[in-house]
């Protein structure tokens, strides 16, 4: 969702999924959720190791043709559904809801992400 609107994918197949959206001038609200996890999408074999699993991976984000999947993954907020608030840089693992928050244009958002970590 962007702000609260369900989007769609623009393109989809079995591993991967790409959209396309159009952010709002200012702050913006970006979540994925991840609701349909069951135990059969975890396979362990007989030494207990996982062989496969559901998850979903944010691979990249790019506002206004800027790359800035490095900078909003350090600020990425994951709670999953046991209420556990994860930090895993785009990596979701269990049900759950991913959130990013970022400003627009993003040279907003990269300029007042320079700033906070100056000040750090």
């Amino acid at each position: 969702m962007l702000n609260n609107t369900k989007q769609s994918a623009t393109t989809a197949n079995d591993d991967m999924m790409m959209f396309e959206l159009t952010a709002d001038f200012g702050d913006n609200v970006l979540t994925v959720d991840l609701c349909n996890k069951d135990s059969m999408d975890t396979w362990v074999n007989d030494q207990g190791q996982i062989t496969h699993d559901l998850a979903v991976q944010m691979q990249k984000l790019t506002v206004d043709n800027l790359d800035i999947t490095d900078q909003i993954k350090q600020h990425m907020t994951y709670l999953t559904c046991d209420s556990e608030l994860a930090n895993t840089y785009g990596y979701m693992h269990k049900n759950g809801r991913l959130t990013m928050q970022f400003q627009c244009p993003v040279f907003y958002y990269l300029r007042n992400s320079a700033l906070v970590e100056q000040t750090s």
